[in-house]
């Protein structure tokens, strides 16, 4: 069937010697593309995993993002200067349930900002996809979790610089 077909063009295993999970894919044109997940590779909980494959299998390269504690990946969309922005959920700051974590790389996979927004919510705070806006600034869509039982939308509106505009909750 498909999936059969899907091994005919390449199968090739992605990873490091930690536990990695994938959770998205965004087409970086010319003929490449990103794979962003979660390693725990690295010396310092869960982080950030990007690898940048050629449509052929060939790993470009593959890099690390984050801190102390825990990143979550959950959405990447490319930029119009070839980059990614990764948006998710990280504990590496007050908050170890988890802040709103908003992250920027360049073709090459090079850090050009990281970001976190929340508000300490005993629960945690999760940005569930972001984009970059026709002002080259950014917007990140989430989810502040306030109980168990009670959670409520935000919007963030970020400008180019990657400091809050402003932030409205539903």
């Amino acid at each position: 069937g498909l999936f059969a077909q899907c091994f005919k063009e390449f199968k090739y295993a992605l990873g490091t010697t930690g536990a990695d999970a994938a959770y998205d894919i965004v087409d970086a044109g010319n003929g490449a593309f990103f794979v962003l997940g979660n390693t725990t590779a690295t010396k310092s909980g869960k982080n950030v995993l990007v690898t940048k494959i050629t449509t052929g299998g060939a790993i470009l390269w593959s890099k690390a993002y984050g801190g102390l504690g825990t990143e979550i990946v959950n959405k990447g969309s490319k930029t119009k200067d070839g980059g990614l922005l990764i948006t998710g959920s990280t504990g590496s700051f007050s908050n170890t349930k988890g802040d709103i974590m908003a992250l920027k790389i360049d073709a090459d996979g090079n850090m050009v900002w990281i970001r976190k927004f929340g508000l300490n919510s005993v629960y945690g705070d999760v940005g569930m996809d972001i984009i970059e806006t026709d002002d080259v600034g950014y917007a990140i869509a989430g989810i502040i979790i306030g109980s168990v039982s009670k959670a409520c939308a935000f919007v963030l509106s970020l400008c180019a610089g990657a400091t809050l505009v402003w932030c409205k909750q539903f």
